[in-house]
């Protein structure tokens, strides 16, 4: 259909308009200019129920820039099929944005478009807004006969008006989804942020204005006019959900696809699989193939549809299908009573089955669908979250544990020493005068042997018998009086001297046993500094795992928002489908939309857009496998065909293997190795020394470790003992790169008793760091994932019994002791938690903990050799 239109007419009617507005808002306005503007704002005639009654200027005018509007939008989604370098515009983007984006080819065609679009929807917005002081003032206007805004009006000019302001939003978001793709996110930004703005204010505009005249039509005509802003309003909020999913994309770093930095898409692995890349390149190629069939269906259908009423109905029953296919993978399909597979959705509840019905909307309510899956994932996500803010807790707790446990001990070690002062000085004091009286007793005692051997001597003198014998007897006793006084006087100095050193030699062991009794207080502080420290690093990586748990809660959130968006538009435009159904000369006027919403080109996009993003997942997953960056990752975005173009979608994934092939080419095969982590030396780092520095026997060190098994602060909020712990680039060798984990296993030492079957839980979570190819580090965020493990028993020499880890168990029992749940995660990873719950688990209630020597956790892994380069 096409439109044959004066220019100069039109503005020559537009300024009669306003010639007629400024004597209709006289007071004594004249009949005729009240009739005129009822016929330019609503319909030819006077009975706008008549069907056959001719429509308004103002209605026709905004049906001609809003067609060329669509026309342009239309135009925009059509030029990925334009393989011809001939169909190319220039785009002169710093025109339109500040700083902006030069562009030309295709995707300066495409630019071209879409704001040509913006344009021509600002043509029919700027001739309504301009009038809107005067349409309000007419619309509460309390005398009927003056009114010329009628319900006529709403049912008319003003859906033409709802209808450019919404796609004006939605060719703002793909302007903004366009400048994001090329790297310009300020300007993605300000767009979308611009357009946000601006359809809010003109949706509040146009519902308080409906809402006013709805008040004032007479009774017959307000269930319509209520319908239309009802169906206004759902329009709006349709078009200000998409900008809102465009503007969190744009803020919140995410790529185009709604990936965050550093997100690796990859499959879940078993030990049959080759590698992730592998895997995810054959799904690419396998959607590939998909979207090809569409295309050529597309390319080939590409027209305007018939205006025939018949085919057009038939056209109309194939979109229906197509939106409940859509809607059925995002909110879930059910068996119906009547044996058919129904989208979950308000229209189909009816055919649920009594025992599976809900109340309300069923979408993601039925066990299926991507929103149901992403609910879970949320769950799952709010739960870590929880359970790693716990972990942050429990951290913080054990640092201020250490912390009072130096500070209490040593102000015990303080009080001994006082009180072993105390009691020192009163031995001392008692010791002192035991000396005392030592000395006094041996002074006593050589006085008496003085005395004793000085009468002898008296004595004998007296029995002398001459003079001569006498004198000389006389004279020897005196000497030895000289000389036993003078040996009196000496030992009793020397022994005093004796005691006094005595005394010394007591006050500096009291004062050495002092400093000794304080010093453990330093041994103490010394040793729990270290300990201190290591839990310091353990809190800042807990620190790091809460805000990327909080960052996946939100990116989970922010997803299932999209989905939730994704529903709520494609019932926006399947009712627009089927309120084409019941007027089909509606459709008819509108040839631009149905060229658009053709089944084919819908379907082509949609597989087009899947393929697209397969091969980003495949691209990345690229990246992670060989630890280096695709030099043509960027030619991705220039892909606009499966097989035509100049960058085709499928030369691109072929391009992409073929790099993976030269990759293996000049590293080969990875080798495999193993890191053992034990819970005892590892994690709880029990020392092989005591306090004093002497060697701990390993009966001592294995009854700590059970010690801090049975800590309660071990349990989480279920009751199961929970042990976090994480990997580091200490145990791999420093000329290897790229270590990803190929499978793991527990082992459980000690004569645990039982069966020698146990349930053991392994959970991952966090940040991941590879060092790539390049010698870079990489860091990675993967959703959380836990493996539900059988533990090997060992003895005490470390030896299995009753199990065999080294492969001799084949077939379909090989992973019994293995999980491959993490193969090909990161080997370094901030946040791991090896669970053992004797509450839920009943297999896990016959062992014995208590006997435990030892968990040790086996990550098997794999890494490239640097001098394979």
């Amino acid at each position: 259909m096409s439109y044959c239109f004066d220019q100069a007419q039109i503005a020559q009617i537009q300024q009669r308009v306003t010639c007629l507005l400024e004597l209709a808002d006289a007071p004594d306005a004249p009949t005729e200019a009240i009739a005129g503007l009822q016929t330019v704002f609503g319909a030819l005639g006077g009975d706008p129920a008549d069907p056959v009654l001719g429509r308004g200027f103002e209605d026709l005018f905004a049906e001609l820039v809003i067609m060329r509007g669509d026309e342009a939008l239309t135009a925009a989604y059509n030029t990925r099929y334009a393989v011809g370098q001939g169909q190319g515009l220039p785009f002169e983007g710093e025109d339109f944005e500040i700083d902006g984006l030069n562009l030309s080819g295709i995707a300066g065609a495409e630019m071209v478009y879409l704001y040509s679009a913006v344009q021509a929807y600002d043509l029919a917005l700027g001739r309504f807004f301009g009038q809107v002081p005067t349409l309000w003032a007419n619309a509460i206007e309390p005398i009927r006969e003056r009114r010329y805004v009628t319900e006529a009006t709403v049912t008319g000019w003003m859906q033409r008006v709802i209808r450019a302001s919404t796609q004006r939003a939605r060719a703002q978001s793909e302007i903004a989804r366009r400048y994001q793709v090329f790297g310009r996110p300020d300007l993605a930004r300000r767009v979308i942020q611009r357009a946000y703005v601006r359809a809010h204010q003109e949706g509040l505009v146009l519902s308080s204005l409906m809402g006013a005249i709805a008040d004032r039509v007479v009774e017959q005509y307000k269930p319509q006019v209520r319908r239309e802003l009802a169906q206004a309003q759902r329009r709006y909020r349709v078009a200000l959900l998409e900008m809102g999913d465009v503007h969190a994309q744009v803020v919140s770093g995410t790529d185009y696809f709604g990936f965050p930095q550093g997100y690796v898409p990859f499959p879940a692995l078993d030990e049959d699989a080759v590698n992730g890349f592998e895997e995810m390149l054959g799904r690419a190629m396998d959607r590939l193939e998909l979207a090809a069939a569409d295309e050529e269906r597309a390319i080939a259908e590409r027209r305007e549809f018939d205006s025939d009423e018949a085919a057009f109905r038939a056209e109309l029953l194939t979109q229906r299908n197509t939106y409940e296919t859509a809607l059925g993978t995002l909110c879930g399909t059910f068996i119906g009573t009547d044996g058919r597979t129904w989208p979950a959705i308000p229209a189909y509840v009816h055919l649920m089955p009594d025992a599976e019905r809900v109340v309300g909307d069923p979408c993601g309510r039925v066990g299926n669908g991507d929103i149901y899956l992403k609910a879970a994932d949320l769950q799952t996500a709010e739960l870590l979250l929880t359970r790693v803010r716990q972990e942050a807790s429990n951290a913080l707790a054990e640092m201020r544990d250490v912390f009072n446990e130096v500070k209490d001990r040593c102000a015990l070690i303080d009080e001994d020493a006082a009180e072993f002062l105390e009691r020192q000085q009163v031995i001392d004091g008692i010791e002192g005068g035991i000396d005392g009286m030592e000395l006094s007793i041996s002074i006593i005692d050589k006085l008496y042997d003085f005395i004793t051997e000085g009468t002898a001597r008296a004595i004998e003198a007296n029995n002398e018998d001459t003079p001569a014998g006498i004198f000389m007897d006389s004279l020897s006793n005196g000497a030895w009086v000289v000389a036993a006084g003078a040996h009196f006087a000496s030992t009793t100095a020397l022994e005093s001297t004796i005691l006094t050193s005595r005394g010394v030699i007591r006050e500096k062991a009291r004062k050495y046993e002092e400093w000794q009794i304080k010093r453990e207080c330093a041994y103490l502080e010394h040793e729990r500094g270290y300990q201190i420290r290591a839990l310091e690093r353990d809190f800042l990586l807990t620190r790091l795992d809460v805000l990327q748990t909080a960052w996946d809660v939100d990116v989970v959130i922010s997803q299932l928002r999209s989905l939730l968006n994704e529903r709520n538009r494609i019932e926006s435009e399947w009712a627009d489908a089927q309120q084409l159904t019941a007027e089909a000369a509606a459709a008819q006027s509108d040839p631009t939309k149905r060229i658009y919403k053709n089944d084919a080109i819908r379907n082509a996009e949609q597989s087009f857009e899947v393929a697209l993003r397969a091969a980003w997942q495949a691209t990345l997953t690229y990246e992670y496998y060989t630890g280096s960056t695709y030099p043509q990752r960027d030619a991705l975005f220039l892909a606009r065909l499966v097989d035509r173009g100049d960058i085709p979608l499928r030369r691109y994934l072929e391009d992409l293997r073929e790099r993976f092939f030269a990759f293996e080419q000049v590293y080969g095969n990875p080798d495999t190795r193993v890191a053992r982590i034990s819970v005892c030396n590892d994690i709880f780092d029990i020392s092989y020394l005591d306090a004093n520095g002497q060697a701990r026997d390993d009966l001592d060190r294995a009854e700590e470790c059970r010690r801090r098994l049975k800590d309660p602060a071990m349990l989480d909020a279920s009751g199961a003992l929970r042990i976090p712990f994480s990997t580091d680039f200490d145990a791999l060798s420093p000329r290897t790169v790229n270590h990803k984990i190929l499978f793991a296993e527990i082992g459980l030492a000690g004569d645990l008793g039982g069966d020698g079957v146990a349930r053991a839980y392994l959970e991952s979570s966090g940040t991941g760091v590879v060092t790539g190819t390049d010698g870079q580090r990489r860091f990675y965020t993967f959703p959380p994932r836990t493996a539900v493990m059988n533990p090997v028993f060992r003895d005490d020499e470390g030896l299995t019994f009753g199990q065999d880890s080294d492969g001799a168990i084949t077939g379909p029992t090989r992973s019994i002791y293995r999980s491959y749940r993490f193969r090909e995660r990161p080997f370094v990873q901030s946040s791991w938690a090896l669970v053992i719950d004797q509450r839920a688990e009943a297999v896990n209630r016959d062992i014995d903990l208590g006997a435990i020597t030892d968990i040790v956790i086996d990550f098997f892994y794999t890494d490239f050799t640097e001098d394979s380069q």
